[in-house]
């Protein structure tokens, strides 16, 4: 009896905690919920980036505040974009007004800057399995 009072227990707080936030009241939630499949193999940082850009972020639920995208003079964003490498892909990012800063086959990882606005194109492809903001290279200096 005890037991079984045990596990009815652990289900019900199991399940308050599971339930859902109300999508409807957060307008950054019910955007994630319409992400076309290639928008949700884009960070969401630059997702909003590009939304700000496009004069879309209150439409769109962007929260305030600093985003964690590093851009050029160009205002071109650095990703990484983890996808198959290809001759193709780095091409195509030229081709969309990137520049390539590091590639790696082995670890199908570019780093590049690309414009915002192209994002959703080189996410289009079957190959590229995620877009992220790329982080700046650090350097060990000893002391």
């Amino acid at each position: 009896m005890k037991y079984a009072l045990y596990l009815h227990c652990i289900f019900v707080m199991s399940a308050a905690f599971a339930a859902p936030p109300d999508q409807q009241s957060n307008p950054t939630s019910r955007e994630k919920i319409t992400r076309t499949a290639t928008q949700r193999k884009i960070d969401s940082q630059l997702l909003y980036a590009l939304y700000r850009e496009r004069g879309e972020a209150e439409v769109k639920g962007v929260p305030p505040g600093e985003l964690r995208v590093t851009f050029d003079a160009k205002r071109r964003a650095l990703v990484t974009i983890r996808a198959r490498v290809t001759k193709d892909l780095l091409a195509a990012i030229q081709k969309f007004g990137g520049d390539v800063v590091s590639s790696s086959e082995r670890d199908n990882d570019v780093r590049a800057y690309l414009p915002l606005a192209r994002l959703d194109e080189l996410a289009a492809w079957k190959t590229v399995f995620a877009i992220v903001p790329g982080e700046e290279a650090m350097t060990h200096r000893p002391k």
